[in-house]
């Protein structure tokens, strides 16, 4: 079983990586990756390797900061040691100034949770798009 700590620790690294995506805080995102993380979303094709293609992704949506808000919820996390594998339930909502929020995406985060560096860090992502 997870111990406590490393639990709440990886709830933490679960909410580091929505905000700082949405404020596109660059430095902060890419802290939550071991140095060979991915990212893979299936249904568009795509696959983000390691920390240079991981913050040009945010850095290509920066535009969109402060707009955007990635909701995850449900996380479930299993294992034990070094490696934990997690799900979430991930609602993007778009809150543009004078229209109400709408929701933009959804999906499920499928994650590889390492221990890197004196922190939990994400090796793989991938994101199964509801749409």
């Amino acid at each position: 079983m997870l111990p406590t700590e490393d639990h709440l620790a990886i709830l933490n690294l679960y909410a580091r990586y929505a905000h700082s995506a949405d404020r596109g805080d660059l430095d902060e995102f890419e802290r939550c990756w071991a140095a060979d993380g991915s990212f893979e979303v299936p249904t568009a094709g795509r696959v983000l390797q390691g920390h240079a293609a991981l913050r040009e992704h945010v850095r290509s949506v920066a535009g969109s900061a402060g707009h955007l808000k990635h909701v995850t919820t449900d996380i479930w996390l299993r294992g034990a040691g070094a490696e934990v594998r997690g799900a979430g339930y991930l609602t993007v909502v778009a809150a543009l100034p004078g229209q109400p929020p709408r929701i933009t995406t959804s999906g499920l985060f499928e994650d590889v949770v390492v221990r890197a560096e004196g922190d939990w860090r994400f090796r793989t992502r991938v994101l199964h798009l509801d749409v």
